[in-house]
């Protein structure tokens, strides 16, 4: 009833709160690290737990060998909530992974227990609209906008996107419809005559051309990258990417003057432009590569690295190969760091379920 206060938890709930809590902070940490699947195994083993005393139910596995979990009714508040924070953390690393539907099972969970979770709405959100599904992502984001309309920035780009999308859609059915470009590569085809001859024409006012003067940002960002300003090399390489956003150079250079800067989030999105701009261009994996490094997110780290070892020509081979075993031996050394922790876990939870087992025949004697 609405003011009654929930009853104290009881030992066994206690104890798998406790287990459920410590295993979701080692997740949270190998999170930090970069660890994705580590930690995805983490916030499982947590739910799991969870699950020993009721709190959670887990359904079967599905067919990318991950087990939906719900809520379970009734259950107390403070197991509830680890519940949510490891189903909203374990969301947060599908998303990195681009696994959408397990990310989307995750997020439903946690709204239907915190509907007006405004992350689990947005994170849900984008992976509908990754797996097509625009009216559904539509609803997602304009909840999120409506709940926090002042910060929320993604949601309110993403609205305009979708509503385009879901309208194109809604004449056809399911089996009639064709799979719909994604909408930035109708937007990039839509406008890439236009914008090669505005990057190669002079101006009308007899100005350089933005490419002329994109070459010579380049050269100022050059000088002031030598001289270690790495915050003027920056701005030149970003004013440079901006009057020619389809040049892979400017992205790249801007990505490691932003890396030496110290703008690790920037540096990220900079690599990421250059890789989408060209594919065969192994530097720019590898600058992709340094920023996740940076910024702690080693599993991704190592994924560029090894994707641009798959491209790149037999002069840069041997920097990306000791990329790649500088960071298998970083793994293998946290793997090892952690074996004796996670036994040590394992032997006390087998303890307690002896103990919780023996309490239950002691209570049915």
């Amino acid at each position: 009833a609405p003011g009654e206060e929930e009853p104290p938890l009881s030992n066994a709930e206690r104890d798998a709160l406790r287990y459920a809590e410590r295993v979701r902070q080692a997740a949270n940490d190998l999170y930090r690290q970069g660890q994705l699947e580590g930690a995805i195994e983490r916030y499982t083993e947590a739910l799991n737990e969870l699950a020993t005393v009721e709190a959670v139910r887990v359904l079967p596995a599905d067919d990318e060998g991950v087990c939906p979990v719900e809520c379970a009714d009734g259950t107390p508040a403070e197991l509830e909530e680890c519940a949510v924070k490891c189903l909203n953390n374990r969301s947060l690393c599908f998303s990195q992974l681009h696994r959408h539907r397990a990310l989307v099972r995750d997020a439903s969970a946690v709204l239907a227990r915190r509907p007006d979770n405004v992350k689990a709405l947005v994170r849900r959100g984008l992976a509908l609209e990754a797996l097509e599904r625009f009216g559904d992502a539509l609803r997602d984001m304009r909840a999120a906008l409506a709940l926090e309309p002042a910060a929320c920035a993604v949601a309110n780009e993403a609205i305009g996107r979708l509503r385009r999308y879901a309208g194109r859609n809604s004449a056809a059915s399911p089996e009639d419809k064709p799979a719909p470009e994604a909408p930035w590569k109708d937007e990039a085809a839509k406008r890439a005559p236009e914008r090669e001859a505005a990057e190669k024409a002079p101006a009308a006012t007899g100005e350089p051309s933005p490419a002329v003067q994109a070459a010579a940002l380049k050269e100022r960002g050059a000088e002031a990258f030598k001289v270690k300003d790495y915050e003027g090399a920056a701005s030149a390489y970003r004013e440079a990417e901006r009057l020619v956003p389809t040049d892979k150079i400017y992205s790249s250079n801007l990505s490691i003057a932003c890396l030496k800067a110290g703008h690790l989030e920037e540096a990220l999105a900079a690599a990421r432009r250059c890789v989408q701009a060209d594919r065969r261009f192994s530097k720019g994996f590898y600058r992709l590569g340094q920023a996740h490094q940076a910024l702690g997110q080693l599993s991704q780290a190592l994924g560029a690295y090894e994707d641009g070892l798959r491209v790149a020509d037999a002069a840069s081979r041997g920097e990306f190969e000791r990329a790649v075993e500088s960071l298998r031996a970083l793994g293998r050394a946290a793997r090892d760091a952690t074996a004796a922790a996670e036994e040590a876990e394992r032997a006390e939870r087998s303890a307690r379920a002896a103990a919780r087992a023996r309490e239950r025949r002691e209570a049915e004697a």
